[in-house]
């Protein structure tokens, strides 16, 4: 679900090894107000586009991506919730036996 700004932070990992990915998790602790890092789910760009979603890559910080172009939570919630529904069934989750936390 995205947040209420409707930019879904994400990473491109595409071609990384796993030791990077958790890399990119774990720096992204540092800012995050509830530091702890289950897994990742790996998806595919193109079904963020098969949902009418954009991924808009800016680097900041490196390899960032922000998932845009959701509907307004004021359109409803269960849109909202309907496309990261379609979303999840066609990613690969990747849990950690432990999570991190910061």
């Amino acid at each position: 679900m995205p947040p209420p700004d409707l930019q879904l932070s994400t990473f491109f990992t595409t071609g990384m090894p796993p030791i990077e990915i958790w890399q990119i998790g774990r720096h992204a602790l540092a800012s995050h107000p509830r530091p702890r890092l289950y897994g990742h789910a790996d998806i595919d760009v193109g079904s963020i586009h098969s949902q009418k979603l954009k991924a808009f890559r800016d680097d900041d910080p490196d390899r960032h991506v922000n998932v845009m172009g959701w509907p307004s939570y004021s359109d409803g919630k269960d849109l909202i919730k309907s496309i990261a529904q379609e979303l999840a069934r066609g990613s690969r989750l990747v849990l950690l036996p432990t999570p991190i936390a910061k």
